[in-house]
């Protein structure tokens, strides 16, 4: 992994946008160089959240890391 004088997380930003992933981002207010939220999807993912578009509820409050964020892990079986 070479991230070329970037920070990890504009080398990881610059990576989903190569790989056309769908993500979204945010920062804190009082500080913009630091991320808040991060959602990423894989392409794949997408279309067939698309195809199936029905019901999708995420809830990630019952655990966190060691920074207090939530982990959201989804799983799909067709």
């Amino acid at each position: 992994m070479d991230i070329s004088g970037t920070t990890t997380v504009q080398w990881l930003v610059n990576t989903l946008q190569q790989q056309e992933y769908f993500f979204r981002y945010s920062t804190a207010i009082e500080n913009p160089n630091r991320l808040t939220n991060l959602f990423f999807a894989h392409p794949e993912s997408i279309q067939l959240l698309a195809q199936s578009p029905d019901i999708l509820l995420l809830d990630c409050t019952h655990k966190t890391n060691r920074f207090q964020m939530p982990l959201l892990n989804i799983c799909g079986v067709l």
